[in-house]
């Protein structure tokens, strides 16, 4: 079936830049509607759009201190959660560049896997590196398994499967891997 949509957590217009003339609709208020045919791209947090008159979009509200965060938290309503929530219980969601340290996403991530058996969703996570000056190899290796078991253990109990990479350059081969 493909991707269907994206949700992105940034406000720049990137995304859009990249896909060019591909069909692909944007939406980052509430009164924007999604689209049936094109692909959606969700910008949760906000969106500035610089269009060709060099002009910014100011109808978009940016997401981008603490307190604004604190507000969407609060806000079980906002247009954004739903966005976020309906595609975390309808869809299988990859996660690419995003630390998952968010309480809001957390939460929403949270909320979706009720009742669920198993995860359905995929992030890229790094692996940790320890120094190793004053400890010796085995050490070092039993404490980065107990700290990556544990934290899969948690991403598995808010619906997601970690894909473990040493740099984050591993990235676009393993998702080209999946389309070959």
């Amino acid at each position: 079936m493909g991707v269907k949509s994206i949700i992105t957590y940034n406000f720049d217009n990137l995304l859009e830049q990249q896909f060019g003339k591909l069909a692909h609709n944007v939406v980052y208020r509430e009164q924007d509607e999604p689209s049936n045919s094109d692909l959606n791209i969700y910008h949760v947090h906000g969106y500035l759009s610089k269009e060709l008159n060099d002009s910014y979009d100011s109808s978009s509200e940016i997401v981008f201190s603490e307190e604004d965060y604190h507000r969407i938290y609060r806000d079980s309503f906002c247009w954004s959660n739903i966005a976020q929530l309906n595609a975390f219980k309808s869809s299988t969601c990859l996660f690419i560049g995003c630390s998952l340290t968010d309480p809001n996403l957390r939460r929403l991530l949270d909320v979706a896997v009720k009742n669920k058996d198993n995860a359905k969703h995929f992030a890229f996570m790094k692996n940790k590196t320890f120094a190793a000056d004053s400890c010796n190899d085995d050490l070092i290796k039993i404490y980065s398994d107990i700290d990556r078991n544990v934290r899969n253990n948690y991403f598995q109990s808010i619906g997601i499967n970690v894909i473990w990479v040493n740099d984050y350059s591993e990235i676009p081969a393993i998702l080209n891997s999946l389309v070959s």
